[in-house]
């Protein structure tokens, strides 16, 4: 049909490896095993460490802490909620930050949403919010092409108490510290708050999924050491 989209032209968003990255067995160097053998809880691969130490290094923070993906990373992170439990939530959040949020609900926290890109809303609801709140929103987004006003989330929470955990998987690995004309992404790959605030003020925590940028099936949760 005249002006059909061929089906070869459409980007494969149900692959983590829709940049068109991959890892070809011969890239990689032998192992012994494919796997310890035994439940990853019960006898953690040492180098996992070392891991999380790098990619706190690369998102900019104190720590960080490996997750299976992004969406495991945000069912646990509900439980940060200090005090009354009380969850803040971006209607255009990605389904996995839903998901945390309605498993925060399962265990008694108070879900109240606010627009995308709306920090006026944000306020009424830090406003009466109790002190430990958690607001729950993305970075760089796909379905919108922006960013959310990540600094003023950021200026709000701490002056109210509570603490801003950003989903931002797409931009993690792609954008960075001090972007400018030639390079309109930034370097370091620290991702949207890098890009947009040049630094990652506290009270942040970060969650990214690396099988967007580095085509890789891990997560990580990252932000200051006591928290994480």
């Amino acid at each position: 049909m005249a002006g059909a989209w061929r089906v070869d032209t459409v980007i494969d968003l149900t692959s983590s490896l829709y940049l068109g990255l991959d890892h070809p067995s011969g890239a990689l160097r032998p192992w012994r095993a494919l796997t310890l053998g035994r439940p990853a809880a019960l006898a953690p691969d040492a180098r996992a460490g070392r891991l999380e130490r790098q990619l706190a290094e690369l998102l900019g923070m104190e720590a960080a802490a490996l997750a299976r993906s992004s969406a495991h990373a945000f069912l646990d992170v509900g439980h940060l909620a200090a005090g009354p439990p009380a969850v803040l939530l971006d209607t255009a959040a990605y389904p996995s930050v839903r998901w945390g949020a309605e498993r925060a609900a399962g265990s008694g926290a108070s879900i109240r949403s606010f627009s995308r890109g709306d920090p006026v809303a944000l306020e009424r609801l830090l406003v009466r919010a109790p002190p430990g709140a958690l607001v729950l929103t993305d970075g760089f987004g796909a379905a919108s092409g922006t960013p959310p006003p990540l600094a003023s989330y950021l200026e709000l929470s701490r002056a109210h108490g509570a603490r801003v955990v950003i989903d931002d998987s797409q931009a993690v690995g792609i954008l960075g510290f001090d972007p400018r004309p030639g390079r309109p992404w930034g370097t370091g790959g620290a991702g949207s708050l890098a890009w947009l605030c040049g630094r990652h003020p506290s009270p942040a925590i970060v969650i990214a999924s690396f099988a967007k940028a580095f085509g890789v099936p891990i997560a990580a949760v990252a932000g200051p050491s006591a928290v994480i």
